[in-house]
């Protein structure tokens, strides 16, 4: 109610409620409190949509009463407060629909079902949507037969099209309307759409004319299977005649052969629950039972003492579509027989029951007559144990325990029956031989039922949960891990959160091992309730594990004791046979001295070394860098590799000029000037009222030339250009941000030639495209236009919003759509189009408007005016810089003119560009430092990357050291992380620049900025060798603990030469190569960081087999190891067959690694040699 997705109507309703608010206090109290309750958004922590929160609480107060009345739900008293919501007229029409009610079924939805009721409580949903729509309709100032002649602004409206006021309208006799829909049953097209709503209509309503006619249109439609699925599946949504008369059209016309039939009957009945469900094995059968059900109904009685399961359930089906409560009575009789198969059938029916306390009762009722049953009690389960429970959110499982909404008694009436349950369960569970049972067929030939061991642990948990003791929560500890690894944590919080006992203790230290995300949750709950104190032996013992989540968080909280307690830890794992504790033990110490002060002097860290008599490589490695060479060394490094105190201050003047000047110069100051050659103020030198005439020509000429018919590559079919405007030419293999171009559309010369002769000049074109088009960067609309307007006056001097406003109120052909989030018509596109394709020859232009609007920032903005406060949907806060984001909004034309300063193309324009963007930069950086130091910032903080900071140092202007901190360091004192994005800058300059020395093609640097381009590779290559080195040699001394740059390795894709590779094998030591798909996860794991370097690492053109022997020597490496390396990582291959002196072993290898899921795309070539089989098809399990 009162829900759209349009800025102005959510305003507009706003208003309306609150005028409704205000109105209604003229009325009693309990009208009052009617619409109080109705818009009340928020109680008890728990939001609600309106209408919601009172619905909810009507059925609350209503659920145990048998026989609910209308007036139960809506009191007399209260029709003042709903005439006021929906006017005089709608509530009288509501009043007349509600009275008619119970002719209809109560059901709805996917699952709905052709059931009635007597009890009102049944149509509650069905009231409160009726009476929403025409509060709607009255705020909207609407009426039914407009909305379904679509005669109305339908943007950001939906679900207006209520198939009942609909129907009311034809049984009042609206000949307009019913004229429309006899129009629409027939043969040609009409001004309306026979859609879902008006077919149930037509159903709902009393007019035997319209029903005529549907049913000839269902004999119609025999190669039209759409048609006949929409008739069909609606028809047993209105009056029992009208369902009767069509089924004897169906009946009369063996219309069951068709699958769409099939499908209906099984939605009417019920007999099908799922769209898998074998179709093929039900139809003609039920058929001839409904057949004669509808021409004897006392037929039903005779069915119920059938041992047919099929003639049963219609028996129970038929009294439901008269009332829901004959069959329940039915039902009931037959639970009291000791048939087996009519106890599992009678599981199948309650899905028809719509009321979840019943089908509970039923449920509970059959599974304590089983309990016993060892036989059977496991099938039964698997019929009826969903409707004890059913769905519960295990996200939010701890949570809705404590705030109440999650109540036991609603599942168990006391915890005597809850453990009554509890025992039945686990003795299913004992049952259990497999992780699974299934049941195929159970009840119908087409039904298959299912219970597995999770399900059951889950129930178990549940009940622990709901009634938590030290007995039953012992018992449920065995079942934690039977619940799936995306659940299992929520359970086991919920469980243990607070352990209160030893066992419960002892329960949560083991836990820590486990290797789902309860592994976590258990080291929060270590960590909470203090338990490393009590079990820091258990916690070091756990560190035998290989696991690198587990190792972090168990290395974490040993690192959490004092001094004294750390060196007795860190003494008995280095002391300690098993040697991933040996490593851990290392670990730690590196990581307890690797502080401004060391916890631990040298004589101490000597005799914990040395009870590791004989090191293995990945231990050297560990105990180096404790040596105070290494440390030195460590500490030193970075600073050798550049100067990390590197300031650079660029001060300028910013000074307008009529003419440009060559070079760049400086002021006495010794500061830059940035000429401008353009004034803010006069960029847009054409007039509303100009460019309103452009857009009009454009459009009249797309109206000339709207019968123009060409193929459409898509559809491969001939279409006009009044349908659309879509790519003639084959773009299969272009990027699809390269297809928008004006080449690959209908009539390039056409648009092209109106460029050349109306907008005459590509200043023009920039103001059309600027004021016109929008997308995800420009949120502009209707609601913030006065915002748009006040913002940009001020500093352009025009009203950015009048052009588009005066189109829209024109309302000319083809210029926009009625899409709420992108409105671009195909006039606005072709716009888009040749602003594209002129753009590249006017980049100076651009470059001009980058600078000026640059300059505007700086010299008019301050640093808090584009850091803003944004707000995730989960309410999250964090902040961002506008004018660098993507969802710059208000100051999307910044955001944009800021990346017109790329289009440099001399010396002077770089330094411009650079010394502009540089101090924005650092005016950004300085701003988050001093004030956002405990707050998130999201998206980039930087205007340019690593090319510029590279031609800046060619140009002298500043030093290589940029290079580094861009890469090493944080973006600025508040991220928490090194921006991964810096080495994925850094691995694809580089591999641009190995391409060029290797003279292959790269489309990439075609589309960089050429002006020095080669000479910036260059220096990011050289420089960024030594940066890969530093990061790698500082990840290859790693123990489990990661590095600042572990996550960023991800990104490098090339390291070279057998150095690296024989020592990532030695810091790998005996790990297993981490095996995971062929996209970056992120993992920061010892064993993924270090497996992906080996799987980037290659050998460079020296490398040889003699080489790899005389490095191998002294070390661990064993030949299954380089044969694993062979396997693992292709390029190794060669030399690896040669060492090893295995001939074949190259041709194996690629067998292998042909039939792997992770293969690599860029070894189809080599791959090929092997098999014919596709790479796509070999991901997806293919094999020969």
């Amino acid at each position: 109610m009162l829900n759209f997705y349009r800025k102005s109507l959510e305003k507009e309703a706003e208003k309306f409620v609150e005028k409704i608010k205000k109105d209604s206090k003229k009325l009693d109290k309990e009208s009052q409190k009617f619409i109080e309750d109705l818009f009340l958004e928020e109680k008890d922590e728990l939001r609600y949509g309106y209408g919601i929160y009172l619905k909810d609480t009507i059925k609350k107060e209503f659920s145990s009463k048998k026989d609910v009345k209308f007036n139960d739900i809506f009191s007399k008293n209260v029709y003042p407060a709903m005439e006021l919501l929906t006017g005089k007229k709608s509530f009288k029409i509501f009043l007349e629909i509600a009275k008619n009610a119970t002719k209809y079924p109560f059901s709805s939805g996917y699952d709905r079902r052709m059931i009635k009721s007597s009890n009102y409580y049944d149509y509650m949903d069905f009231l409160f949507e009726l009476f929403e729509d025409l509060v709607d309709l009255n705020f909207l100032n609407l009426d039914i037969v407009t909305v379904v002649k679509r005669e109305y602004d339908n943007d950001g409206i939906y679900g207006l099209h209520n198939p009942y006021l609909i129907a009311y309208e034809i049984d009042n006799g609206n000949k307009e309307l019913i004229d429309l829909i006899k129009a629409a049953l027939g043969p040609q097209k009409s001004k309306i759409d026979l859609n879902y709503s008006i077919i149930q209509a037509i159903f709902i309503s009393s007019n035997k004319e319209l029903l005529e006619l549907t049913g000839k249109l269902l004999l119609a439609a025999k190669l039209q299977e759409g048609v006949r699925q929409e008739i069909c599946e609606n028809m047993d949504r209105g009056l029992q005649e009208n369902f009767e008369y069509m089924f004897k059209i169906i009946y009369d016309n063996n219309l069951i052969r068709f699958s769409s039939v099939k499908r209906a009957l099984g939605t009417w009945t019920g007999l099908t629950r799922d769209e898998s469900d074998d179709i093929s094995k039900f139809g003609k059968k039920e058929l001839e039972i409904i057949n004669k059900l509808i021409a004897n109904p006392k037929y039903e009685d005779e069915l119920l003492k059938s041992d047919d399961n099929v003639e049963v359930y219609l028996g129970l089906w038929n009294k439901s579509t008269r009332d829901i409560k004959y069959s329940v009575e039915a039902m009931e009789k037959l639970l009291k027989s000791s048939k087996y198969h009519i106890k599992l059938l009678i599981s199948y029916y309650l899905d028809i029951i719509e009321n979840k306390d019943y089908q509970r009762e039923i449920a509970k009722k059959v599974i304590k007559e089983y309990g016993k049953d060892n036989k059977n009690i496991i099938e039964i389960l698997a019929c009826y144990l969903d409707f004890i429970i059913g769905y519960i959110n295990s996200y939010d499982l701890r949570v809705d325990i404590k705030n109440g909404k999650l109540n036991p008694k609603k599942y168990f009436k006391d915890k005597k029956e809850a453990l009554e349950f509890f025992d039945i369960l686990e003795n299913a569970f004992s049952l259990m031989k497999e992780k699974s049972k299934v049941f195929d067929p159970c009840i119908f030939p087409w039904n298959v039922e299912s219970i597995d061991t999770e399900t059951i642990a889950k129930y178990l948990i549940l009940i622990a949960i709901f009634f938590p003791d030290d007995v039953l929560k012992s018992k449920v500890m065995k079942y934690i891990k039977e619940i799936n690894t995306w659940h299992r944590n929520h359970f086991f919080e919920a469980l243990f959160e607070k352990p209160s006992n030893k066992e419960q203790k002892d329960f949560v230290i083991t836990m820590l091992s486990d290797r789902s995300t309860a592994g976590n949750t258990a080291y929060e709950i270590v960590k909470n309730n203090n338990l490393t104190k009590e079990y820091p032996r258990e916690i070091e013992d756990l560190l035998r594990l290989k696991n690198a989540d587990t190792r972090k968080n168990l290395i974490d909280l040993l690192m959490s004791q004092d001094k004294k307690e750390l060196l007795i830890s860190i003494d008995n794992l280095v002391s300690a046979k098993n040697e991933n504790k040996r490593l851990a033990g290392l670990d730690i110490l590196n990581l307890a001295n690797s502080k401004q002060k060391p916890l631990y002097d040298k004589k101490e860290v000597k005799n914990l070394v040395a009870k590791i008599s004989s090191p293995t490589d990945a231990e050297k490695i560990l105990i180096e860098n404790l040596s105070d060479k290494k440390k030195k060394e460590s500490e030193n490094t970075l600073s050798k590799l550049y100067n990390t105190e590197y300031k650079l201050d660029l001060p300028y003047e910013i000074k307008e000029v009529e003419k440009l000047s060559k070079t760049i110069k400086k002021n006495k100051k010794s500061e830059y000037i940035i000429e401008n050659s353009l004034n803010i103020k006069k960029i847009f030198t054409k007039s509303t009222d100009e460019l309103f005439k452009i857009v009009k020509k454009l459009s009249e000429l797309y109206i000339k030339n709207e019968d123009y018919e060409y193929m459409s590559f898509y559809s491969k079919e001939y279409v006009l250009l009044r349908d659309g405007l879509s790519i003639t030419k084959d773009v299969n293999n272009v990027p699809y941000n390269e297809r928008q171009k004006l080449a690959n559309y209908p009539l390039e010369d056409v648009w092209r030639d109106f460029y050349k002769k109306e907008i005459k000049d590509f200043s023009t074109l920039w103001q059309l495209y600027t004021l016109l088009i929008k997308d995800y960067n420009n949120s502009f609309n209707e609601n913030n236009a006065k915002e748009y307007q006040d913002f940009y006056k001020k500093i352009l001097g025009i009203d950015i919003t009048e052009l588009r406003a005066k189109l829209k109120k024109a309302n000319l052909k083809y210029i926009f759509t009625e899409n709420y989030y992108n409105d671009t018509g195909y006039v606005l596109e072709i716009i888009d189009m040749l602003y594209k394709e002129y753009s590249k020859e006017n980049k100076d232009y651009l470059f001009e408007i980058g600078k000026v609007f640059t300059s505007y920032v700086l010299e008019n903005f301050e640093a808090k005016d584009i850091v803003k406060q944004q707000e995730r949907y989960n309410k999250e806060i964090y902040y961002s810089v506008s004018i660098y984001s993507n969802y710059s909004r208000l100051q999307y034309l910044f955001a944009k003119a800021i990346d017109y300063l790329e289009f440099y193309n001399d010396e002077k324009a770089f330094i411009e560009s650079f010394v502009l963007r540089y101090n924005l930069d650092k005016r950004i950086e300085k701003y988050i430092n001093e004030n956002l130091k405990d707050c998130e910032i999201g998206g980039p903080t930087k205007a340019f990357g690593l090319r510029n900071y590279a031609i800046a140092s060619i140009l002298k202007i500043a030093e290589k050291d940029l290079i580094y901190k861009y890469v090493l360091e944080l973006d600025n004192e508040v991220t928490k992380e090194i921006n991964v994005y810096g080495f994925s800058e850094l691995d694809g300059f580089m591999d641009n620049y190995r391409n060029i020395l290797a003279k292959k093609e790269d489309k990439k640097i075609a589309t960089l900025n050429q002006f020095m381009l080669n000479d910036a590779l260059k220096v990011i290559y050289d420089e960024g060798r030594k940066i890969v080195d530093y990061v790698v040699q500082n990840e290859l001394k790693r123990g489990d603990s990661p590095t600042i740059y572990s996550k960023s390795l991800h990104k490098i894709y090339r390291i070279e030469g057998i150095d690296y590779l024989v020592q990532i094998l030695q810091a790998l030591g005996k790990e297993t190569l981490y095996r995971t798909s062929y996209y970056w996860g992120g993992d920061d794991s010892k064993k993924a960081v270090l497996s992906h370097l080996l799987k980037v690492c290659y050998p460079t053109e020296k490398d040889n087999s003699k080489e790899l022997a005389k490095k191998l020597k002294g070390t661990d490496i064993t030949e299954q190891r380089l044969v694993e390396v062979a396997m693992y990582t292709s390029q190794w291959l060669e030399i690896i067959e040669s060492y090893l002196g295995w001939k074949g072993l190259t041709s194996g290898c690629f067998y292998f690694q042909a039939h792997m899921s992770d293969v690599d795309k860029n070894k189809e070539g080599l791959i090929g040699k092997y098999t014919p089989i596709s790479i796509d098809d070999l991901r997806d399990g293919a094999f020969d």
